[in-house]
């Protein structure tokens, strides 16, 4: 079987990271896979660190450069790759891939068999409503992601919560849905010097884009709790993004100023969350989570709000906390509790690091996503 991996690349974030995980792991099982990278020329050759990696895993690149999303004539140069490629099927990554391929499909070849992996949803509308399918919004995300569908045979959803979602709004019709939860692989190497990475006995992190949806400002508005009864906790902020100036002044708001620190974007990341006593992230919504197997990983204990997916990849009071959505009184409350408990921390880190060696593995990964693929082939009509 031969596979065409196509994706829009603006950086190495969660959806690239499993890319470059499961292309290898499939050609192990004898699929030829190959990656078709649109790259924006405003994104200033960001797209490298994904396509050399691959490259140094012997994976075959084909990158177009283009100047905007969306063109005919970046859809002809899509269709050249294909139409040279001789593929059994293409599977399309994030809602630019899919409405590509999905042209392509309409305007040059009408017999190609699409599958479509959903890493999440819009951004604007997770922000706003989470994964709360009642409050449909009619916007430019949810008119491409009906368009697209129509011409795939299969969509792989990275979690149940996904799934729900884009069932609920009638997007993907659930028997041509498969849910396969990411195998993680990558094994932390600490970095040869631990310097400057634990600022404090009690030290708090969140590993996430600045972004609302991410839900700094939760952990912001309980910190004054946990400083009345922790007075030297720390709070590390990883990540850059469009809430800094918001989370600033939040910040300066509640006189956090001693006990906050923002780290900007950092590819040793993971080194942050090694060196944390917790790391909380009170997303409204996660595609997936996959920082929160980066904290198993590394034996950091997890606090999250009850919410998909969170709730798939957390088993509350087993491998971590899971508070009442934005309930701030009790987010406080849990963070004092695990701060304070290192026989609960961990019992937390000891279940969670199983968890992910017997369930979040590569194996099972990439043998349902094989399965998922000839599954496709069988019903291409």
């Amino acid at each position: 079987m031969k596979i065409l991996f196509v994706q829009i690349v603006r950086k190495l974030a969660g959806s690239e990271k499993y890319i470059i995980e499961v292309m290898p792991l499939l050609r192990e099982k004898g699929i030829d896979c190959e990656f078709l990278c649109v790259a924006l020329k405003e994104d200033s050759m960001r797209h490298l660190e994904v396509t050399e990696k691959l490259e140094t895993l012997d994976i075959k690149v084909h990158t177009i450069i283009s100047d905007t999303t969306f063109s005919y004539a970046l859809l002809k140069k899509i269709y050249a790759v294909v139409k040279i490629g001789n593929y059994d099927l293409i599977n399309s990554h994030l809602i630019h891939a899919d409405v590509w391929m999905a042209c392509v499909k309409r305007l040059f070849d009408k017999n190609l068999i699409l599958v479509s992996t959903k890493h999440g949803y819009g951004n604007a509308f997770t922000t706003k409503h989470g994964h709360d399918a009642s409050k449909r919004m009619y916007d430019s995300y949810y008119f491409s992601a009906v368009f697209a569908e129509k011409s795939v045979q299969r969509s792989l959803l990275i979690s149940k919560g996904l799934q729900n979602l884009y069932t609920a709004l009638k997007i993907c019709k659930k028997e041509k849905t498969e849910v396969i939860s990411y195998g993680f692989i990558t094994e932390y190497t600490p970095p040869a010097k631990n310097e400057g990475y634990r600022i404090s006995p009690n030290q708090l992190c969140i590993v996430a884009r600045l972004l609302e949806l991410k839900g700094h400002k939760y952990v912001l508005q309980a910190l004054p709790k946990v400083i009345e009864q922790i007075p030297d906790v720390q709070l590390v902020l990883v990540g850059d993004g469009e809430e800094k100036d918001n989370l600033d002044h939040l910040i300066q708001e509640l006189q956090l100023t001693d006990y906050v620190k923002f780290m900007g974007f950092r590819k040793d990341a993971m080194a942050f969350i090694a060196n944390s006593d917790i790391m909380v992230l009170p997303s409204k919504s996660e595609g997936f989570g996959i920082v929160f197997l980066e904290a198993y990983e590394v034996k950091t204990p997890v606090i999250a709000f009850d919410v998909p997916a969170c709730n798939e990849v957390i088993i509350h009071n087993e491998t971590g906390f899971l508070v009442t959505p934005f309930d701030i009184e009790e987010l406080s409350q849990r963070i004092i509790e695990l701060l304070q408990s290192k026989e609960k921390q961990k019992r937390f880190t000891e279940n969670a690091y199983k968890r992910l060696k017997t369930f979040h593995t590569p194996e099972r990964m990439v043998k349902e996503t094989v399965q998922f693929y000839y599954k496709a082939l069988e019903n291409k009509n």
